[in-house]
């Protein structure tokens, strides 16, 4: 074979693979536009929800977790109300207007307004997650002061820092809701700075 004639079949052959591989380019492209198109015409408002079943199990079962076996039950009876975040999840929970709990997104766990605070302190068993402070500072913790380390005189041993925690009185009476900012040791330790956060008072 002269060497014109081979260079010529290297030519063409060379030819035929870029025309095959433009043609897949095409295609590829073609593909990609076409489920770019599929999914901004999908319209999330008209897709089916949870039935509401699922969603009462669910923080049922998220309150258990974060609080003990039967505090979903307590905090979350069945008529139960939900509102769903733009992604349809469950962001926050009602028992008629009153809101019991919002679900962070952040992490998953359940942050108790005061009304579903009440509920929870009426279910759980003392002492779980109750920090309990002199009487002499509970007006001010029910407005809604923080609860100062010095003035905590029992923490339930299993709360850690971040946690939702219960603010009672001497008595165990519920005074108000928030984050423990301390863990129970550092709360018995510490004779200085805040203990818990108060979210709300009573």
């Amino acid at each position: 074979m002269s060497e014109m004639n081979k260079v010529n079949k290297f030519e063409g052959k060379r030819s035929e693979r870029s025309e095959n591989s433009g043609n897949r380019d095409n295609r590829d492209n073609r593909d990609r536009g076409d489920n770019r198109e599929k999914r901004e015409k999908r319209d999330f408002t008209r897709e089916a929800p949870y039935a509401k079943d699922s969603y009462l199990s669910r923080v049922r079962v998220i309150a258990d977790y974060q609080f003990g076996k039967g505090a979903g039950a307590g905090l979350f009876p069945d008529d139960c109300e939900f509102k769903l975040s733009a992604t349809k999840r469950v962001r926050y929970i009602f028992l008629g207007k009153e809101r019991l709990a919002t679900l962070r997104a952040n992490d998953g766990r359940l942050t108790l307004s005061q009304t579903g605070a009440k509920r929870l302190c009426e279910t759980l068993p003392a002492p779980a997650y109750r920090v309990i402070v002199k009487d002499d500072v509970c007006e001010f913790v029910a407005a809604g002061k923080n609860a100062m380390a010095k003035h905590v005189t029992f923490a339930d041993p299993q709360i850690r820092g971040d946690d939702e925690v219960l603010v009672c009185n001497e008595k165990g009476e519920f005074l108000a809701t928030g984050n423990a900012v301390l863990s129970a040791k550092e709360m018995a330790e510490f004779n200085y700075g805040v203990a818990v956060m108060v979210r709300k008072g009573n």
